[in-house]
């Protein structure tokens, strides 16, 4: 398989038609490797990166509060599924409720969601209150984990 020279002659007709429809490269610009990026990165300010940290965290505050203000709902809801009424069949087989419930453990898991939410809390203000009066350049793992991009 041969590479394409951006400096040689092409000799396909097909590649060329495809090529003209590309906008046209300044043979200059891409011999200067002072105006060459490597791979996709992002240039954001200071004011705008500390902003996006604020915003994240009052979200994931305000959803630590909303799962919180949840968990006794669920507590209650997971008794009044496992611990229903009995009904005579189920006493012949020493079941005490006629609902199939399988889950491993939705209250541990809401718990877990909460704390996870707490801890973004954390981290966007430590971002947001250590950002040094800068432009950042951002990588898309940086946008992943500033939740920019998803994951």
């Amino acid at each position: 398989m041969s590479m394409l020279n951006l400096f040689s002659p092409i000799n396909d007709p097909g590649l060329l038609s495809v090529m003209c429809k590309l906008p046209s490269i300044n043979r200059k610009d891409v011999m200067s490797e002072s105006n060459n990026v490597e791979g996709f990165k992002i240039i954001i300010s200071r004011k705008e990166l500390k902003l996006h940290c604020e915003e994240r965290s009052k979200y994931h505050s305000k959803r630590e509060k909303e799962k919180k203000k949840s968990l006794p709902e669920l507590k209650d809801a997971m008794k009044k599924v496992t611990l229903g009424q009995t009904t005579s069949s189920n006493k012949l087989s020493g079941k005490s409720s006629n609902y199939n419930f399988n889950s491993d453990d939705p209250i541990a898991d809401l718990e877990r969601d909460i704390l996870s939410h707490h801890n973004r809390v954390l981290l966007f203000q430590f971002y947001a209150s250590h950002l040094i009066d800068s432009n950042y350049i951002l990588k898309k793992e940086d946008l992943i984990e500033l939740e920019m991009f998803p994951r």
